[in-house]
């Protein structure tokens, strides 16, 4: 289990369909903004936790993309 100044690795895998209703103006202009979006909301959603863990939101597009530090991650 990866370790950083005493804090344990926790990470989140989302995976997003750039091709719903909900995504699709936003990735029709810039590539991969659902995975983007969804690594935003997966950090704001563990905010609390960074006391005690480092946090790692993996998002990845069905279509390939992925955020860009769980790429750097991974």
């Amino acid at each position: 289990m990866p370790w950083e100044a005493g804090k344990p690795l926790t990470w989140d895998v989302t995976v997003e369909c750039p091709l719903a209703d909900s995504y699709i103006t936003t990735s029709a202009s810039e590539a991969c903004s659902a995975a983007k979006g969804a690594a935003t909301r997966k950090s704001a959603k563990y905010t609390g936790i960074d006391t005690d863990y480092i946090f790692q939101p993996i998002a990845i597009e069905s279509l390939g993309p992925m955020n860009t530090s769980g790429r750097d991650f991974l």
